[in-house]
């Protein structure tokens, strides 16, 4: 898996959502957040074989969930090179989730939490 460099790193924060009306209690490590997700993006993996290094699988999950219903992917993919194959796998990704609309099991994991 390719990592995010110090320089796309830099770029990314600019795009990243504010924290004005952020749902997590302590927003989290953003670049962990997204290199989780290129993780589950680039592997193919399920969500709860993400490495602990990364942290809670679920919590990830969700956060990711939200975002896609945001659109705050759509600032991180402008922000990877179009040809990049993370920015592929993460645009497919997203995608894939949005195509399925999976907001009715979002709302059953919000409930059960």
């Amino acid at each position: 898996m390719q990592r995010l460099t110090e320089d796309e790193w830099k770029v990314l924060m600019q795009a990243l959502p504010g924290r004005v009306g952020a749902r997590a209690r302590q927003g989290g490590n953003a670049r962990r957040f997204i290199e989780a997700v290129l993780w589950v993006a680039q592997t193919g993996a399920y969500w709860s074989d993400l490495p602990r290094e990364f942290g809670s699988w679920h919590g990830i999950y969700v956060r990711f969930i939200r975002w896609a219903q945001d659109g705050n992917w759509e600032g991180v993919l402008a922000c990877l090179a179009p040809q990049d194959p993370r920015a592929l796998d993460l645009h497919a990704l997203v995608q894939r989730y949005l195509h399925r609309n999976n907001t009715k099991h979002l709302s059953r994991v919000m409930r059960a939490s």
